[in-house]
């Protein structure tokens, strides 16, 4: 049963309810985000995890954050084959990107060396578009607690502990790689999918591999 804070989540929707308000109720939607979103990391993966502080310490400096805007992001668009992806669609009108994937990178990561290289146990934070139909064949992960936030879309998940599941706007997916697991992220629809992927330095190495999420279309948001 999940609990009870997190079934608000959704609300918070970045492509949804900040739409048409003001900055300051947009501060007070993500100070909320920030409160739910550490209170579900403190239950999965219990309080004082590196997961759960990293949010709690964002939380404490809200005030602080600066706002960078996407032009200043580098921007992913690796070749299709390199995630076992046929050749992009030339005429599909469902398409709103040349390529299979467009990745915003806040840190350094993959072929993009010249930005941060982290901020605090904060390792990745990618802003990622994917076209119908593509996705990231599977490919391992370890040692790495990894946090995906579906803006707009559905994102299909399969692993090597058996789960599979697709999740919808507003959903949020969690997983522990710990000693290690191997994944698929696809997009199954007819539209385009956008996530936001965070990675995070677990406290411990070697950690039992975990997965969870808290799917947005259960709940009636309006």
């Amino acid at each position: 049963e999940r609990p009870k804070h997190i079934k608000k989540a959704a609300f918070l929707s970045l492509g949804g309810s900040a739409r048409g308000r003001s900055p300051q109720e947009r501060r007070k939607l993500a100070s909320r985000l920030f409160v739910v979103v550490s209170s579900s990391l403190s239950t999965v993966f219990g309080r004082g995890s590196s997961s759960s502080r990293l949010f709690s310490l964002s939380f404490s400096t809200m005030g602080s954050i600066r706002k960078v805007p996407k032009e200043k992001l580098y921007v992913s668009e690796p070749p299709p084959e390199y995630f076992g992806n046929g050749p992009n669609e030339r005429n599909d009108a469902a398409w709103n990107n040349g390529n299979w994937l467009k990745s915003r990178f806040h840190f350094a990561f993959a072929e993009y060396a010249d930005g941060p290289g982290s901020f605090g146990v904060l390792r990745v934070m990618n802003d990622d578009l994917v076209q119908p139909k593509r996705g990231f064949g599977t490919h391992p992960h370890r040692d790495m607690e990894i946090v995906t936030y579906v803006v707009e879309g559905a994102l299909t998940h399969k692993d090597s502990r058996g789960n599979e599941e697709t999740l919808g706007r507003g959903s949020i997916q969690y997983m522990s790689a710990g000693r290690g697991i191997q994944h698929s992220e696809d997009n199954p629809g007819s539209v385009p999918l956008r996530f936001i992927q965070t990675w995070i330095v677990p406290r411990s190495r070697g950690l039992t591999p975990n997965y969870g999420s808290y799917d947005g279309a259960e709940y009636d948001l309006a």
